[in-house]
């Protein structure tokens, strides 16, 4: 009777680990079957010192699916990477944008001081995904943007150093 029991305990320990396997691809398989990937700023890949304070934002996205497209995109922009690992953006939240560009998506968040760094990423949606897929996190900075933000002092010993 103990080994009749154990046997029907195996199979059925079997049967819903293997349900359980199968489950866990399809739902895998539905969330992740596309990645948003190359984001760039300017053209650019994570650009040092461009020269505008509105950069334009852009992305692809990399599928083995056909037809994947995507429906609307979400921009996140913030002074610190820490901001947006939880999602947060203190400089510019695009909100939930139903829309197809990827390519040259104005800023439209808060102004862009020189010297001043950036962290962003974006989520995106398809026709199938209730919940946005998000890309890695990317950055770029403004450089020195008029004369005024060159400043500074001659590096050397002073005149009384014995310095002509």
């Amino acid at each position: 009777m103990y080994n009749k029991f154990c046997k029907v305990l195996v199979v059925a320990l079997t049967a819903a680990m293997a349900s359980g396997i199968v489950f866990s691809c399809f739902v895998n398989s539905q969330q992740e079957h596309f990645q948003v990937c190359d984001l760039r700023c300017e053209n650019l890949t994570n650009p040092l010192g461009i020269d505008v304070t509105a950069p334009h934002l852009s992305w692809k996205m990399s599928t083995d699916r056909n037809g994947v497209q995507q429906k609307a995109y979400r921009i996140l922009v913030a002074t610190d990477s820490l901001l947006l690992e939880t999602g947060k953006a203190d400089l510019w939240n695009s909100g939930k944008v139903v829309s197809p560009a990827s390519v040259m998506v104005p800023y439209k968040g808060k102004k862009l001081p020189a010297r001043s760094c950036a962290y962003w990423k974006i989520g995106v949606w398809d026709k199938k995904s209730s919940r946005p897929v998000w890309s890695d996190i990317s950055s770029f900075s403004v450089g020195l943007l008029s004369p005024t933000d060159w400043n500074g002092a001659y590096i050397g010993l002073p005149r009384e150093a014995g310095n002509p």
